[in-house]
């Protein structure tokens, strides 16, 4: 059981720290916020703030190309996750609900990536959008 938590725990913090930089943020930390309800109901205020600013310190990470945060992040949140069943305070079966919500959640951000090109056409051309591979005709 011990190997099954850590990994269950592991998952579940990747996933909830690879949400923090999409857009469906809000669904993978109302999946914490839920899990720290049922386990611990004082802290999951608490534990809402401190997702956030680990969002905040996430994002700043990233903007600055600093690849460790993410890593240190996920490692802090799997963490906090498997001391909730270690506890006692959660059984496994919540943390495994929330690690499957949370990788379902990060699934449908990784293909939700949208890409929004706005053009007018005042003659012919071709417009390459980088990183898609995609070729627009703007030909008439």
């Amino acid at each position: 059981m011990d190997a099954e938590l850590v990994a269950l725990a592991s998952a579940a913090g990747s996933a909830f720290v690879g949400l923090m930089a999409t857009d469906l943020w809000e669904q993978g930390k109302r999946v914490v916020v839920k899990l720290w309800k049922r386990a611990r109901p004082g802290q999951a205020e608490a534990v809402a703030e401190e997702a956030e600013s680990a969002r905040a310190e996430l994002l700043a990470a990233r903007s600055a190309g600093d690849g460790r945060t993410e890593a240190e992040l996920a490692a802090e949140w799997s963490g906090r996750m498997r001391r909730l069943v270690a506890g006692g305070a959660l059984p496994v079966d919540g943390l495994r609900e929330a690690a499957e919500a949370l990788s379902r959640h990060l699934g449908d951000a990784e293909r939700a990536v949208q890409v929004r090109v706005q053009a007018s056409n005042h003659g012919e051309g071709t417009m390459n959008v980088l990183g898609q591979g995609t070729q627009i005709n703007l030909g008439r």
